[in-house]
């Protein structure tokens, strides 16, 4: 076989010597990447609805809140701040839509999302009792605004008064969380539940 002389293994390449395999040898080559890697544990059992959806969204989760934990940056001529990996917070909800285009798991990944980021106002935020002077990034509120409008149109788009009913004291948790400092919380929320309401 003709070896790929870039840096870079790319996917024909890989197909080919793929297709050169037995079915046990799949087989065997799923398996010793499966026992090496977490995420490939994670998409498999969400791709293939292995286990209850409690436990195919837990290592999400798990990804969720382990990039939602602030860092605190000391600046000389600013206040210090918080900052967030939140590029990698919200990659594992596009992971999992990815993996299962289960729109039940994304919605309820990215009202995850949301919640953390609700318990970081709580923890962190100007009314909380550990406020130590340190102030949020902006853009933590501005991921928080995209993911919620994410979550309402995706809830729409189910069309499910039921989902909406067990879903909508988080959602109003979070509209109580963040509504002070964006109005459009409330906007999206009365908006949704509008179009939910008139669907029953």
């Amino acid at each position: 076989m003709t070896k790929n002389k870039t840096k870079k293994v790319n996917w024909n390449d890989l197909k080919k010597h793929l297709k050169e395999f037995s079915r046990d040898g799949i087989i065997d080559v799923l398996k010793a990447v499966y026992e090496q890697f977490d995420d490939v544990k994670a998409f498999l059992a969400a791709r293939y609805q292995l286990l209850d959806l409690d436990a195919v969204l837990e290592p999400y989760k798990k990804e969720i809140k382990k990039w939602l934990k602030p860092k605190k940056i000391d600046q000389r001529e600013y206040a210090p701040k918080l900052t967030f990996r939140l590029a990698e917070a919200k990659k594992p909800i596009s992971n999992y839509k990815k993996a299962t285009s289960d729109p039940l798991g994304t919605i309820e990944l990215m009202l995850f999302y949301l919640e953390e980021g609700a318990y970081v106002m709580k923890r962190y935020g100007y009314d909380s009792d550990h406020y130590d002077g340190a102030y949020i990034e902006g853009k933590f509120f501005d991921s928080m605004s995209t993911v919620f409008r994410d979550l309402c149109e995706a809830i729409v788009k189910e069309n499910n008064p039921e989902l909406f009913d067990r879903l909508k004291e988080k959602i109003s948790t979070v509209v109580l969380s963040f509504g002070d400092y964006d109005t459009s919380y409330k906007e999206a929320y009365n908006l949704l539940a509008q179009k939910i309401n008139s669907s029953r």
